[in-house]
């Protein structure tokens, strides 16, 4: 079994090393270019990408919690399975891979349909004027706030 615990261990090297290299090519990429404002006004603001974004994070939070709790219980001596690290190894793998999957979701900014925009207006219409100003096509007036 420590061959395979190894070869855990091995994934887990490159697959963190990954992560971490595309979530800092991608920050550092829309940092620049000031698509990062939009990347995250995309995410919170319309509905699909919120869903796969809180959906990444609540995995990456499960796994990332439950790899420490059993790492933690193999040290005070409860092994889960013949292999003490290699159950915690595997949800660490599989917890940097959604962390890459999170910055993947959250970094990237795209070209808004018009449906999209209309949704992202009618989200948050306060918020509106202050995102949405690059994706206006000529023509496009701001819906004012609704008076209450």
């Amino acid at each position: 079994m420590s061959d395979l615990s190894d070869l855990v261990g091995l994934a887990l090297l490159f697959v963190s090393a990954g992560a971490l290299g595309v979530s800092l090519v991608l920050l550092l990429g829309k940092a620049r270019h000031r698509q990062i404002q939009a990347a995250f006004a995309q995410v919170t603001l319309l509905p699909e990408r919120r869903r796969t974004f809180l959906a990444f994070l609540a995995l990456e939070t499960g796994l990332f919690f439950a790899s420490g709790v059993l790492f933690g219980l193999s040290q005070f001596g409860y092994a889960v399975g013949p292999d003490p690290d290699l159950l915690p190894g595997l949800l660490f793998v599989a917890g940097a891979l959604s962390m890459g999957g999170l910055a993947w979701v959250a970094l990237r900014p795209r070209l808004l349909t018009e449906e999209e925009r209309r949704r992202a207006r009618e989200a948050a219409p306060i918020l509106e004027s202050l995102w949405m100003v690059p994706y206006r096509q000529p023509g496009d007036e701001a819906d004012p706030p609704p008076v209450r």
